[in-house]
């Protein structure tokens, strides 16, 4: 194991019971459902481009703390491979003109806080999609880009205004 990347944060999602504050502010809100699993973060960033050398991405599979090291049965590395996020990364990432892209989620399974979910093999829900141009996408524009790549969105239970 090793370090998370610099530009990617921890997966903190801030929950309405812990700060009813957000309530009073002035804004729109979206409000979906809390996933109870594990979080993770998949990234994918472009090397410097040498000389002679094909374009090149290094990938990011982490936990919510650290950098997961070589593919294992793990449910990260396991929904990695299920949904061919480095692959889709990378599309997405050269789509957007970015040096980087990442999504964030829960990942749920066998093993995994009880399997309240009773699935079969590890499964993700995305709720954070962030760009090195952009930051982090809005959960309606996150979820109308990569539900069509066959990714699952957490579920969206309505907007608050």
């Amino acid at each position: 194991m090793s370090f998370r990347p610099e530009f990617l944060s921890k997966t903190d999602e801030t929950r309405i019971q812990n700060a009813p504050f957000y309530l009073d502010w002035d804004q729109k809100w979206v409000v979906t459902e809390k996933i109870d699993g594990q979080s993770g973060s998949f990234a994918v960033k472009r090397e410097p481009k040498k000389l002679f050398k094909k374009e090149s991405f290094e990938t990011f599979v982490c936990s919510r703390n650290v950098r997961l090291g070589k593919p294992d049965n793990s449910s990260y590395w396991r929904v990695w491979k299920r949904y061919g996020i480095e692959e889709k990364l990378i599309a997405l990432c050269k789509q957007l003109d970015c040096d980087w892209v990442a999504i964030q989620g829960e990942c749920i399974g066998p093993g995994v806080q009880g399997n309240k979910y009773k699935v079969t093999e590890p499964d993700l829900y995305v709720f954070n999609f962030i760009t090195s141009k952009d930051g982090r996408w809005a959960t309606g524009d996150g979820e109308q880009l990569l539900v069509p790549l066959g990714f699952k969105w957490v579920p969206i239970l309505g907007v608050e205004e």
